[in-house]
């Protein structure tokens, strides 16, 4: 979950330095799939390696997926780790 959090801060950080008026909507309750029945198309997915501190004083290595959706104007950026959706629009 933390990572999850991390994740949005990064973004928010991104799309703030790329344009400061703008905000970004995070997303909840939405999955992928959802949002491919609503009439986004995926434009791209990509894998990504994290690791995550653990109890013992070592990392645990994990993998998510970043899926990209586009649907007019509007771009939803999707990232799913650790069995979590975090989905945000810019």
């Amino acid at each position: 979950m933390n990572f999850l959090v991390r994740v949005a801060i990064c973004l928010m950080f991104f799309v703030g330095v790329a344009a400061a008026e703008k905000s970004i909507e995070v997303l909840s309750d939405v999955t992928v799939n959802e949002l491919l029945k609503q009439g986004y198309k995926l434009v791209s997915t990509d894998s990504i390696g994290f690791s995550t501190p653990s109890g013992d004083g070592y990392g645990r290595d994990n993998v998510g997926l970043v899926y990209h959706l586009i649907k007019g104007d509007d771009l939803i950026s999707c990232l799913v780790a650790q069995q979590k959706v975090l989905c945000s629009k810019p």
